[in-house]
């Protein structure tokens, strides 16, 4: 007689849930590793209080332009790389700008809750979804190849 080996749906089982884990945790670092660059990079920025003057529209998306008074006294007007099909901002509404000093026209930004966390929001997102599915079943396909189910 044979020793009984076990069957070869689980390993395969096994190997279907390890790129999904290992993809849906890496996706989960990067959202984490761009999360921590903005963040210390907006650390390092100056601010300044700008104001909605107008807005362009690039195809259906609508980006607002925005007006701040820089350090050294230089009216700096810029458009938001950020867009929504609507206007994401009223007119004459104040925000806040992060710029760096020694280049205010190609640095500067609005600093808001989408402009910073949506892309990292995104890909922990959904990252930690494919990852709690792939380690779920991973775990699960280990525990029935160890039973020899």
């Amino acid at each position: 007689m044979s020793p009984e080996r076990p069957s070869a749906r689980p390993l395969a089982l096994l190997l279907g849930w390890l790129p999904f884990a290992c993809m849906g945790t890496l996706f989960v670092l990067v959202g984490l590793g761009i999360g921590a660059a903005f963040a210390i990079e907006s650390q390092h920025l100056t601010r300044a209080d700008g104001y909605v003057v107008d807005y362009e529209q690039r195809g259906n998306q609508f980006h607002a332009v925005v007006e701040f008074t820089a350090l050294d006294g230089a009216r700096i007007t810029f458009v938001d790389s950020t867009s929504g099909s609507a206007p994401l901002y009223r007119l004459e509404q104040q925000v806040e700008v992060r710029y760096d000093p020694a280049a205010p026209r190609r640095t500067a930004r609005v600093h808001s809750f989408i402009s910073l966390w949506l892309l990292p929001a995104i890909f922990a997102g959904i990252g930690g979804l494919f990852a709690a599915i792939g380690w779920i079943g991973l775990v699960r396909a280990l525990r029935r190849r160890a039973r020899g189910v």
